[in-house]
Formats: C-alpha cells, structure tokens, sequence
C-alpha cells in the first residue's frame, strides 16, 4: 500500500516545488483533452481504514487508522452512477 511516507519521499526525490500543479491521468484513453483531472481540495478525503482481517476477532469493526481518498469524476464515464 502506497503511504503518505511514500509520497513525501517521491516529492523529495524529485526536488518538486510546492506551488506545483497536482492533476490525475486517465491512460485509458488516447483522448489529450479529456484524459487530464486536475485537482483541488474537494477531491482529497480522510476516512477511517478498517481491515478485513479483523472479522472473528475482538478488533473487527474497530478503525486500523486513517486513510486519504483522491476522488475525481471521470469524464469519459457514460454511465455514471
């Protein structure tokens, strides 16, 4: 699984600058217009994480932690729910 950590250190890695654009690529598509998500707060969220491997134990249904979610609306969907 892909951490906050992890991100950091890509960040760091490759000596990004903090006013840099961040956007999500939809590389199921050939399409250069729509194949771009560009993202701002609304699309971050934090929710509990749970695990699966907790049922049968006294920790099921108990939060493991914290996990971030990057939501966006994809564009090419032609049945959206």
């Amino acid at each position: 699984m892909y951490t906050i950590k992890d991100l950091k250190n890509f960040i760091e890695k490759n000596n990004l600058p903090d006013d840099m654009p961040v956007g999500l690529l939809d590389t199921t598509t050939d399409d250069t217009y729509y194949m771009n998500y560009s993202l701002s707060e609304e699309n971050f969220q934090v929710e509990d994480y749970f695990s699966q491997e907790d049922e049968g134990t006294d920790d099921y249904g108990k939060p493991r932690g914290k996990i971030l979610f990057i939501n966006f609306d994809n564009k090419l969907n032609e049945n959206p729910i």
